[in-house]
């Protein structure tokens, strides 16, 4: 075949109709589109901005595994920078991970948000985010509903006193919150806890793992007033 004749055939990626151009997006993860996409042309930021897709985000590092820190601290202070704040207002759900959480959380207010995911959270480190003053005490404290907490502790590691005071603290914080995944390698025990603790005016849905059946029965003598939905795992 002759070169030229090959190279007339070639497809250009800007004479993609919009329905293929979105089927490619969505094979592309969140921090991809966004850095990459975002503003090159409008047609892109039409394509990629629209609230089909940014109403969640997936900021987690996972696709950005194998870039250095500074190609990664490169990659979150663009979309921090320049594309988070066009977007902070139609995004409603977001997930994060320890190395995207501050950038993403720390500096843009997302007046719509209200389901959150903290994914691959050692507990000590996301302990350090429900003490004092922080955008997540501000969040849980007056947006938050639906919450998805994934610990990701290695077993020897693993303080079970840590992990039960954090779910304390997060229904403690959170006055808004219908829907908690609290989900961890080890199972929580409740049996060392006053009955004062672990009490929620607003929860109607919780996921977790816990030691005992005794534990399921804690969780379902009244101190979670309204739930409705139990989702357990007893070792």
């Amino acid at each position: 075949m002759n070169m030229s004749t090959f190279n007339n055939n070639d497809i250009n990626i800007f004479d993609l109709s919009d329905e293929l151009l979105l089927y490619i997006f969505n094979k592309l993860h969140t921090i991809e589109l966004l850095y990459s996409l975002v503003n090159v042309n409008q047609r892109f930021d039409r394509l990629v901005l629209d609230p089909l897709y940014t109403h969640y985000l997936d900021l987690t590092v996972r696709p950005l595994r194998y870039y250095t820190s500074p190609v990664k601290t490169q990659i979150f202070d663009r979309i921090r920078t320049q594309v988070l704040p066009r977007i902070h207002q139609k995004s409603n759900k977001i997930t994060v991970d320890p190395l995207s959480m501050e950038c993403i959380l720390g500096t843009i207010y997302y007046s719509e948000l209200n389901s959150l995911s903290l994914v691959n959270f050692q507990s000590e480190t996301l302990l350090q985010h429900l003490t004092g003053d922080t955008i997540l005490i501000r969040l849980l404290t007056g947006q938050i509903t639906h919450l998805v907490i994934d610990i990701n502790d290695k077993i020897s590691e693993i303080s079970g006193g840590n992990k039960l005071n954090m779910f304390a603290l997060i229904l403690s914080i959170s006055k808004c919150l219908i829907d908690l995944t609290f989900t961890e390698r080890i199972q929580i025990s409740f049996s060392n806890l006053p009955s004062a603790s672990c009490v929620s005016s607003t929860l109607t849905k919780l996921k977790i793992n816990v030691s005992t059946f005794d534990d399921c029965l804690y969780l379902l003598d009244g101190r979670l007033q309204h739930l409705s939905i139990l989702i357990i795992d007893i070792a």
